[in-house]
């Protein structure tokens, strides 16, 4: 019995390792340059790059846990039917309940993974990558603008300059050449000789140039100039009020912000009362998802992994569609969080109840090579 359970954990752990890895690099490398978007204009460093990766994998450890865990279960006791094993096993007098027990263990330490990452990693995540942009907004404010390198000034606005000299009030340029994307897609190049620069002010005072505007159709127009003044946005280059999103705040200040709305706003109360079970129960829904992955290895009547990944995609994303839904009642104020959680697992555990009656009915011809 402890050489099953042994054997069993450790192929467990083996696919969920692996899963993992592979869904880490590929979410995190995805997201990861998805966020960049919001920082590369503000000209970060390589360790600020680094930085934000980092905060993103953080961002989704609670998603690639379940999710690994998911795919790990699923894939290694259908090896186990595919091969036979599990046929070998029941045939020697073992039942559901001898394999439950490994996956009991396992499920503990992934349980207790996914709540850490989910109540401290993930709130932690948001804050810090909104407090690293607001650090980059406010540098790019104060700092002196390189020579001969493209640096962005604001998200649609990005300056080359030939050279750079300091003043007390500003930042004289010369040969400077601007590029601004505008709305409804069109672009325009500003191209002048010399250009005084206030970023504390917000204004960019150009002197002897051409604009030359791009429109969607390909029609270029072209303008020249002595002087031309550009204002630029403020609060784009100012220091911001921080502010943080419910999904960013500590447990504190929830409840603090739940006090606070208790009364004045309901519906904003709902939100952050739903944000405040969430924290607490996510976790726990990974365990229905663990033993659906268990029988649908088992009675799902598949013989190629290609088939199986592919339901299990379609599973995994109908299972948290559910969650979210049902989350979503708890955030409009229609069900209580704690009555809308109870609905949501009571309908898992009737698809599992139907999942082990399919398994008791024809499981051993399912698994049987």
């Amino acid at each position: 019995m402890l050489t099953l359970s042994q054997y069993i954990l450790k192929e467990l752990t083996l696919s969920s390792f692996l899963f993992f890895l592979v869904f880490a690099s590929i979410f995190t490398l995805l997201f990861g340059t998805i966020n960049m978007r919001d920082f590369i204009w503000l000209d970060p460093s390589f360790t600020t790059l680094l930085k934000i990766y980092g905060l993103t994998f953080f961002h989704l450890l609670s998603l690639l846990l379940p999710l690994s865990t998911f795919f790990g279960t699923l894939m290694t006791f259908y090896r186990l039917r595919e091969d036979g094993e599990l046929l070998a096993l029941f045939s020697l007098g073992f039942t559901l309940k001898d394999l439950l027990i490994p996956i009991t263990f396992f499920f503990s330490g992934i349980l207790i993974l996914t709540h850490l990452s989910h109540f401290y990693l993930l709130p932690y995540s948001k804050r810090e990558k909104k407090l690293t942009l607001i650090e980059l907004k406010k540098y790019i404010s104060q700092k002196t603008f390189p020579a001969k390198k493209p640096v962005g000034i604001t998200e649609n606005i990005y300056i080359y300059a030939r050279e750079v000299e300091a003043e007390v009030e500003f930042q004289r340029v010369l040969g400077i050449i601007l590029f601004e994307r505008g709305s409804g897609g069109r672009k325009v190049l500003y191209q002048a000789e010399e250009a005084k620069l206030d970023l504390k002010r917000g204004l960019l005072e150009l002197h002897n140039g051409k604009v030359f505007s791009f429109s969607p159709q390909r029609e270029i127009e072209v303008l020249s100039f002595e002087n031309y003044l550009i204002q630029l946005r403020e609060e784009t280059l100012k220091a911001e009020k921080i502010q943080f999103r419910r999904g960013e705040m500590t447990i504190s200040e929830l409840k603090s912000s739940m006090a606070e709305h208790r009364d004045k706003n309901p519906k904003q109360y709902s939100l952050l009362l739903s944000e405040y079970y969430h924290r607490y129960l996510y976790a726990l829904s990974i365990t229905p998802l663990i033993i659906h992955a268990f029988f649908l290895s088992l009675i799902l009547p598949l013989h190629h992994r290609v088939y199986l990944f592919l339901s299990g995609i379609a599973f995994y994303i109908f299972f948290y569609y559910g969650y979210d839904f049902f989350l979503s009642l708890a955030e409009k104020g229609n069900l209580t969080p704690l009555y809308s959680f109870a609905l949501f697992n009571v309908i898992s555990l009737s698809v599992i109840l139907l999942e082990a009656y399919l398994f008791n009915k024809r499981g051993v011809l399912l698994i049987r090579k």
